[in-house]
């Protein structure tokens, strides 16, 4: 306990690279952000996330035109598919509300 004390107080907070506003969009990016370069989910996030506000907008989509959203990420029609199921389960188990206790 005290050597997590000394070295919690020694580091200093670590920062997202990622742009977010709220838990969902953290969420989100950080699964485009697999085999992807952070400043390139910036970019897509920017227009993505002004499309999708909602795990309901997320399922409502048509699969392929996600696709299409998030290509320029790599591996975009397995990242489709995991937002998809992540989507779907945040609805059936959260109300679509991303759970937020472990955002930074």
């Amino acid at each position: 306990m005290q050597v997590a004390r000394v070295l919690e107080g020694s580091l200093p907070q670590p920062r997202v690279e990622l742009d977010y506003k709220n838990a969902l969009e953290l969420l989100v990016a950080t699964v485009l952000a697999a085999q992807c370069a952070d400043v390139k989910v910036n970019e897509v996030t920017r227009d993505l996330f002004s499309k999708y506000c909602s795990a309901e907008d997320y399922v409502a989509v048509v699969l392929e035109d996600l696709d299409e959203d998030i290509r320029p990420t790599g591996f975009y029609r397995q990242k489709a598919k995991i937002i998809r199921a992540t989507m779907e389960t945040l609805i059936e188990r959260h109300g679509g509300k991303c759970p937020t206790a472990w955002m930074i």
